[in-house]
């Protein structure tokens, strides 16, 4: 499995640095990449990419990052867009570059929520905007807003 080397500034990650957090997965989105319609999310804790029925090491490289960049906080509410953006400025590496499913990991962990074997707060009340806002890189105000809004929801 490919791991992370320093970044330009000399800082490392340190997977597991920081655990309490939540990671935003959007579910129910009939035509992927063209939200045009409200939407939903599941809120999971970071060992939701760890479980065995998840893609690996796909779901550890994303865990990776999500607890060990150095930015992260307890608390945080990150996104899938959040963690491209991060992947792109630690190293100038892309998904397809790694060779790693985000899209795939987080269809994976949808399924055992839905099965029962992953907790997850679910969240029905996106916008349209919103859901635009977790799949278009460049909105990250709007990610801001909503990353607020839930974090005051789930008493982060």
């Amino acid at each position: 499995m490919r791991r992370f080397g320093s970044n330009l500034f000399g800082e490392a990650l340190q997977p597991g640095r920081v655990t309490q957090l939540r990671f935003g997965i959007v579910i129910d989105q009939p035509v992927r990449h063209i939200p045009l319609v409200p939407g939903s999310m599941l809120l999971v804790a970071p060992t939701a990419l760890l479980h065995p029925k998840v893609r690996q090491p796909d779901g550890r490289l994303l865990h990776d990052l999500l607890t060990g960049h150095p930015d992260r906080v307890p608390g945080a509410v990150v996104f899938l867009a959040d963690l491209t953006e991060e992947l792109w400025a630690w190293d100038g590496s892309t998904w397809a570059i790694l060779g790693v499913d985000p899209d795939l990991v987080c269809d994976l962990i949808a399924r055992r929520e839905r099965h029962g074997d992953i907790d997850a707060l679910r969240v029905d009340d996106l916008t349209a905007e919103e859901i635009r806002a977790l799949d278009q890189l460049p909105l990250t105000a709007r990610r801001d807003e909503l990353r607020h809004r839930l974090r005051a929801r789930v008493g982060g």
